[in-house]
């Protein structure tokens, strides 16, 4: 409902205000501590205000950003910013100007992808989204269980360029979208795995399933596959996994909002063998308790290069951590991702090449799992 109402507006005046309510007014460049270099006026604009105010810490705020077609940024008596679908503008400490095109300059855009989805490749579109979950899932929310609602707005957006079911978070068509995991670098882990048990006092509302990005119920850096800090790269990769089924249940009907417990997802794919060794990595969820006993590794896609580091490349199988949740079922929970590289006697002499048969064979069949 408020996505349509941003939308709809003439314009969106945005008052930034501190937590306890007052104008919140950052440091002028000449104000700032001498460390480092003095910021440019992008950083001092863009970066310190726009995109560094409190209302960028807020998650309902973000729909208000991506989906109101003129906003006026008001930061006190000192300081305006007028942004719409194309320029950036603003004004403040004795007059100073400063403008600049959207197109000339990489934001987390909003606007663009919604005037524009009909000339962009499918590829920059998911990357758009994964942008937008990156500056959300980093804000703050009253109430948990708002985490899925809040982006509703936006995702309802996307959906028109996407054209297929919304799963959480995560879109029907790109099964890339549930290799997200919290920033920083990945761990390497001694053969077989440990899964780390981190226990935290969450709250006991039900937010979103354990495959789904929102699951994490505080404010987290997250990477999304096409940031450009991950090594997995989706034109890069094959996909091994097949999404096979899903039963999202909402609280009231809408597809894009809240979901109740007991929404799953269904995806056939191979389980790494444990007796496979190799350079192991992995990446464990937060607020997550973990049982090696019944733990698997959903092989999720191969990457096939790594533009970054060619020279020590080597072929990479990537996918899930999931732990079984009842020894005798194929019901699990996501616990990390995790990539693992493939042995040589699997990879032709062309490293972009490997023997699928013989590698799959190695693999076993293919199993259904659901994932809650």
């Amino acid at each position: 409902m408020m996505g349509r109402v941003y939308e709809s507006g003439l314009i969106t005046i945005s008052v930034n205000l501190a937590s306890d309510e007052t104008n919140w007014e950052p440091l002028l460049p000449h104000e700032m501590p001498a460390v480092g270099r003095a910021p440019s006026p992008q950083e001092f604009w863009l970066e310190s205000m726009l995109l560094g105010g409190p209302l960028s810490k807020r998650a309902w705020c973000l729909q208000e950003r991506y989906l109101s077609p003129r906003i006026l940024h008001v930061f006190g008596n000192k300081f305006w910013i007028w942004e719409c679908n194309s320029r950036v503008r603003g004004c403040g400490y004795k007059s100073q100007l400063f403008r600049v095109d959207i197109k000339n300059y990489a934001l987390p855009w909003r606007k663009i992808a919604f005037n524009q989805y009909l000339e962009l490749h499918p590829d920059d579109i998911i990357e758009l989204w994964d942008r937008a979950v990156e500056d959300y899932a980093q804000r703050r929310l009253s109430y948990v269980t708002d985490k899925l609602p809040a982006m509703s707005g936006v995702a309802s957006k996307f959906q028109q360029f996407f054209k297929c079911k919304y799963l959480a978070g995560i879109w029907e068509v790109d099964l890339y979208g549930l290799m997200w995991r919290h920033k920083g670098y990945w761990h390497s882990d001694p053969w077989p795995p440990v899964v780390a048990q981190e226990v935290v006092n969450d709250p006991p509302a039900y937010v979103a399933p354990s495959w789904s990005w929102a699951s994490n119920k505080q404010p987290a850096e997250i990477e999304i596959p096409s940031s450009q800090y991950t090594r997995l790269q989706r034109s890069h990769c094959t996909l091994l996994a097949e999404l096979t089924g899903s039963n999202i249940i909402t609280h009231d009907g809408n597809v894009l909002g809240q979901v109740r417990e007991r929404s799953h997802i269904t995806i056939s794919g191979y389980f790494w063998p444990l007796k496979q060794s190799g350079n192991f990595d992995c990446s464990i969820d937060k607020n997550v308790r973990a049982n090696l006993d019944y733990s698997r590794l959903l092989v999720i896609g191969i990457e096939y290069e790594d533009k970054y580091y060619p020279a020590v490349y080597h072929p990479t199988v990537f996918g899930l951590m999931l732990v079984r949740l009842d020894p005798a079922s194929l019901l699990f929970s996501r616990v990390g991702v995790f990539r693992i590289d493939i042995d040589d006697q699997y990879v032709k002499r062309s490293k972009r090449k490997i023997d699928m048969p013989k590698f799959k064979t190695a693999m076993g069949r293919k199993r259904e799992v659901t994932i809650v």
